[in-house]
């Protein structure tokens, strides 16, 4: 994991919406920031089933549809899975 990933998640907060792709099978989620571990590269969200579940950097890309995050490619009009980090 590089400083890069830890500085991406030392910016995301609790309640922000986020989407993740499992970079294996490609199932996607969406759901809100719970808990952000960025010392381990992992987070947890609660998805639009009402689940909580862990998600990391080393098995899944994330993507924000908030504008603030652009600096990691993401598109602010919420294309999620058209491009996304890492």
């Amino acid at each position: 994991m590089s400083w890069d990933d830890v500085e991406f998640l030392l910016k995301l907060h609790p309640g922000e919406s986020i989407y993740a792709t499992d970079k294996r099978t490609g199932q996607q989620w969406q759901g809100t920031i719970d808990v952000v571990a960025a010392e381990n590269g992992q987070l947890w969200m609660f998805t639009e089933l009402g689940e909580r579940k862990r998600f990391d950097l080393d098995a899944h890309t994330f993507a924000l549809p908030n504008p603030e995050h652009q600096l990691h490619g993401i598109d602010p009009k919420g294309a999620q899975y058209r491009r996304s980090y890492p």
